[in-house]
């Protein structure tokens, strides 16, 4: 019993020497775990710091582009809108002054407009049509092309779309560049003493001047076109032939209007003779002038001819006379 008591107790003693021994080896192995744990965190938390402002910046210089972008597809484009629609009409009339009043209504005016043609009066006459230029503004377009839709009987329609943002706002920097090297050549040329230098500082000026009035034009042109959409309207009437039963005709029927054909063939008749004989009145009153000549030269003829005839009978009359004596 002693024995195991003596064993036991030896046993505990070689366990606290054990672990007195570990803490001591383990006490700066644990400090300087936790220095370099420190250090570490530090510039993970710096790393993490400078990440998340990258972060943000790179954040908000999207957010900025896509403002931008969103910007520029709604408000900086810069569009042509051209259509063509064309239409035929049984109310021919009534249709055009509703595609007239439309026009009015959503704030446009006719540019260009023709017609021809002539009411038809039966089966297969062409009727009449008309062509129509309308510019309408540009934010009225839709509802405009929509109001059509609702007149006569379309046909076809044809719609077009222009993108000139590049060529619109290359003009407008090309101008502010000028803009800015006129208001340079103005000051130099009031600097100027040398009448030389005044004599190129203006004719390059007024190469300025007329290159800015130049695409001014141009530009007020292209605001023309944008801000007015040009739409050509044609119209085409079009004449529905009524169908009527045909009766068979009596015979009393068929002689009056038989008879009712010639007389009206014969009024027909005389009324071009009439206008014959007054156009070509000038040609028969030469005729008639020279058929009184040729008439009284052959009488004029006939009566010498009498004469001598007489005179020769006479003559050998008074020869057997003298012979008989």
């Amino acid at each position: 019993m002693k024995r195991n008591t003596r064993m036991i107790a030896i046993l505990l003693m070689l366990a606290m020497l054990f672990a007195g021994c570990a803490a001591k080896s383990e006490a700066p192995m644990e400090m300087g775990y936790s220095t370099t744990a420190q250090e570490f965190y530090a510039e993970d938390v710096m790393m993490e710091e400078v990440m998340e402002e990258e972060a943000i910046e790179m954040e908000s210089a999207a957010m900025a582009d896509s403002i931008e972008a969103i910007e520029f597809d709604t408000g900086n484009l810069k569009l042509i809108y051209n259509a063509r629609i064309e239409m035929t009409s049984e109310q021919y009339t009534d249709d055009l002054q509703k595609i007239k009043e439309n026009i009015k209504v959503y704030g446009g005016y006719i540019s260009d407009e023709s017609s021809y043609g002539k009411e038809p009066e039966v089966a297969g006459d062409a009727g009449r049509t008309s062509t129509l230029t309308a510019r309408i503004p540009a934010e009225a377009y839709p509802q405009f092309i929509e109001a059509l839709k609702g007149i006569g009987k379309n046909i076809s329609l044809e719609q077009s779309v222009e993108d000139v943002t590049d060529q619109y706002f290359d003009l407008e920097s090309r101008l502010e560049v000028l803009e800015l090297r006129k208001e340079k050549l103005e000051e130099l040329l009031k600097q100027a003493t040398e009448m030389e230098d005044i004599i190129i500082l203006n004719e390059e000026l007024s190469e300025i001047i007329y290159q800015i009035e130049k695409l001014s034009g141009s530009k007020r042109r292209l605001d023309n076109q944008i801000n007015y959409s040009t739409v050509t309207i044609y119209i085409r009437e079009y004449f529905r032939a009524t169908v009527t039963t045909k009766t068979e005709k009596t015979l009393g029927e068929r002689i009056s209007e038989s008879f009712g054909d010639t007389l009206y063939e014969m009024k027909i008749f005389f009324e071009d003779f009439v206008v014959f004989l007054i156009g070509a009145s000038p040609v028969l009153l030469i005729l008639a002038v020279i058929v009184v000549v040729i008439v009284l030269l052959i009488k004029r003829g006939d009566k010498k001819r009498m004469a001598k005839y007489a005179a020769t009978k006479a003559a050998e009359e008074t020869k057997e006379e003298a012979k008989t004596e």
